[in-house]
């Protein structure tokens, strides 16, 4: 049986705070609370918390074009993608699997290939070796990476870091990361509670 929190009227107020503290949408901040909690009218409290947000409305983005679908891999961590991401002068590694769209962000000490590598074996030993492995050239295309692919039997394949497109799934991870990191540094809090 699924149990909800009853949140009491003197309460909600900060409750909405919460679901909201990671800038998500509606939708999103719906969802969330939905798996934990219940009052009357929380979905249009919700509405109403995340539609009068400043943050989110300074950080809203125009509609786009819709995304072109991916072939789904069989199996979780079967392909992936991967793309480095810069944020307030930090490097980051942002992994994106096909098939679960589960994201990781990893914080990079440098943007060589030794450390991305580094960062890559961590993620392999926890979710296993995938068989394909998406980016873009630099650092990915160096003799190490490459002979790291080797000994770790994966395929790689690069595309051009000029026709950001061709890797859509980690170019949205990125901006969904970065959106997330942007809102969340406004309201002056931890980032990382915010990719949670």
């Amino acid at each position: 049986m699924n149990e909800k929190l009853i949140v009491p009227y003197s309460l909600r107020r900060d409750m909405l705070q919460l679901i909201h503290e990671a800038h998500f949408g509606i939708e999103k901040c719906e969802r969330r609370a939905r798996e934990i909690m219940y009052w009357p009218g929380m979905n249009s409290d919700i509405e109403n918390e995340v539609s009068q947000c400043g943050i989110c409305e300074k950080f809203k983005k125009a509609n786009s074009k819709p995304l072109k679908p991916h072939t789904v891999p069989f199996r979780p961590f079967e392909k992936i993608g991967v793309d480095i991401m810069y944020f307030g002068n930090v490097s980051y590694l942002i992994v994106m699997d096909y098939y679960s769209k589960w994201m990781e962000i990893i914080e990079l000490a440098n943007k060589c290939a030794d450390e991305v590598i580094t960062k890559l074996k961590s993620i392999f030993s926890r979710f296993g070796v995938p068989n394909t492995v998406i980016s873009d050239n630099i650092p990915f295309n160096s003799y190490i990476y490459k002979k790291f692919a080797n000994d770790w039997d994966f395929n790689y394949a690069f595309i051009s870091p000029h026709y950001s497109p061709s890797n859509r799934m980690v170019e949205r991870a990125v901006g969904i990361a970065k959106g997330i990191m942007r809102k969340v540094n406004e309201d002056r809090k931890d980032y990382f509670v915010g990719l949670m």
